[in-house]
């Protein structure tokens, strides 16, 4: 099932950061830094939309509204349910809700996990930002047209 994200989903969102930090230590090189306070943040000023199984959320997207478009923020899917299609399943349902919005987001250019799925879910590069991130790294910009 998938729902809007509300404030009191935090534990669960906080939850799949820790454990994603967890399972890949290299993330926060990769400039996931996510915090609590951040994703609070997030969920006070932006959007979001989790795929649920049971209680358990098990994939989330954050986004803003951008003019005419939507910038996703984040997506991150619980570690013991990557690869499983969960986050292809949700992104799907947030393509229907928003039919006539392109969708934007911006990547680390060496998260390579990362950038393998907004490209097998249909994500374009539309640019980049030299020197963006911590490390010097280019942001990939990318795009979905429906």
């Amino acid at each position: 099932m998938t729902r809007t994200l509300r404030v009191f989903d935090i534990d669960q969102l906080v939850q799949i950061v820790i454990d994603l930090k967890k399972a890949d230590p290299n993330l926060e090189d990769l400039g996931f830094s996510w915090s609590r306070e951040s994703l609070m943040n997030e969920l006070k000023v932006g959007c979001g939309l989790g795929l649920w199984k049971g209680n358990d959320l098990v994939a989330f997207i954050l986004y803003r509204k951008a003019g005419e478009a939507l910038e996703i923020t984040l997506l991150c899917t619980r570690a013991g349910s990557q690869k499983r299609g969960a986050m292809t399943e949700l992104f799907g349902k947030f393509c229907e809700i928003n039919l006539d919005k392109d969708i934007w987001l911006d990547v680390h250019e060496k998260n390579h996990k990362a950038l393998n799925l907004y490209k097998k879910i249909g994500f374009k590069q539309n640019g980049r930002r030299p020197r963006y991130y911590k490390d010097g790294s280019a942001a990939i910009l990318m795009i979905y047209q429906h």
